[in-house]
């Protein structure tokens, strides 16, 4: 049987990863997002759910027993190691429930992960893609896209590894900053780089 392949797409909050996986959806790749999956999973009564809450308190839940997100993020972007303490009990998880879903795919598949790195998830990846856009572009685009903070802005970027790492882990660059034109044009070649070395 021939492999499936695996591409990991990763970036930066704001730099337009979730956007990048979309086009490839849209151009036969199977898309798992996984924040996606991280609710879906932690749902009221989950062993996520009820493990966080051991861990945080139960003010780290909604009243219907999902958790508060908001209110978790609060927390773990002020430490470090409640941070990893969160990561720890979360990634294993996530990791399982997306060996899962690729065995289950009929399609090429993109695994959208802003802790690709971080999470070791580029294990399970052929190929891995960062998407990449300047400070002030990204902070532009979320002060206007989000309910967010320049100071809760920072917080989340300087909690995640910085760009230069990402690119030494990275097969492909994707520069963000320009038009979704821009963007489309560098993932076709990417695509057709990848079909050449190894057949989708």
């Amino acid at each position: 049987m021939k492999k499936r392949m695996v591409i990991g797409i990763t970036g930066s909050i704001g730099t337009g990863k979730t956007a990048a996986a979309r086009h490839l959806g849209r151009h036969g790749f199977a898309v798992i997002n996984v924040d996606r999956l991280y609710r879906r999973i932690s749902r009221p009564g989950s062993a996520i759910a009820k493990r966080i809450a051991r861990h945080f308190g139960k003010e780290v839940l909604l009243k219907n027993g999902s958790i508060d997100r908001a209110t978790l993020k609060a927390i773990v972007f002020k430490d470090s190691r409640k941070l990893r303490l969160l990561n720890s009990i979360t990634h294993p998880l996530i990791l399982k429930e997306t060996k899962k879903l690729i065995g289950k795919s009929k399609k090429p598949v993109v695994i959208d992960a802003p802790l690709l790195l971080e999470a070791r998830f580029d294990r399970l990846c052929d190929y891995v893609v960062v998407t990449h856009a300047p400070k002030n572009v990204v902070l532009r685009r979320l002060l206007r896209a989000r309910k967010l903070t320049k100071r809760e802005i920072l917080s989340i970027m300087g909690s995640q590894m910085p760009f230069s790492q990402k690119r030494k882990r990275a097969d492909s660059v994707v520069d963000t900053s320009g038009s979704y034109a821009h963007t489309h044009a560098q993932l076709r070649k990417i695509i057709s780089r990848i079909k050449e070395d190894k057949p989708i």
